[in-house]
């Protein structure tokens, strides 16, 4: 039969009776950290998902004249747009307090930019959408805040 199945060296260690008070380092510090990183990670995005939101933006544009706001929105778009919406023109924020029913058409009355930046043909029909608030006269480029939802209602509302 073979005696030497241990070695002599590893037999000695595990006999040594000064050795057991010893600490035995199971991991190394560094993993701490990325451990910590990744902890602090998952807390931020938890919170986030609880507190922060996702909004759905409409850009529309705006036109200011003698300090009232009117955006024009298109026909395809008018049904997200509400009473009550947050509009954001450049750092101002407002709201929108009137929907008209009836469509205009933009026509030549509309300078070059109001069609550029708001992506609308001649011709085309848009809704007046006033808006509270006031400007420098002007044609703006405005963003209707169409939907705010809370990134934890994706989880929440999974099985609706």
């Amino acid at each position: 039969m073979r005696t030497d199945l241990f070695r002599k060296k590893s037999l000695e260690r595990v006999s040594s009776p000064e050795q057991l008070g010893d600490c035995i380092r199971v991991t190394n510090p560094s993993v701490w950290v990325i451990l910590s990183a990744i902890l602090v990670l998952l807390i931020a995005t938890f919170v986030w998902g609880i507190l922060g939101s996702l909004e759905t933006h409409l850009k529309t544009p705006a036109v200011v004249d003698n300090g009232d706001i009117v955006c024009y929105v298109k026909a395809d778009d008018i049904a997200e747009v509400q009473v009550g919406q947050t509009v954001q023109i450049g750092d101002d924020a407002f709201t929108v307090v009137g929907i008209s029913v009836d469509p205009v058409a933009a026509e030549s009355g509309f300078s070059d930019y109001f069609f550029y930046i708001g992506d609308v043909q001649r011709g085309e029909w848009v809704y007046p959408v006033m808006v509270d608030g006031t400007l420098r006269d002007g044609v703006y480029l405005a963003e209707i805040t169409t939907e705010s939802i809370s990134p934890a209602a994706f989880i929440f509302d999974a099985g609706v």
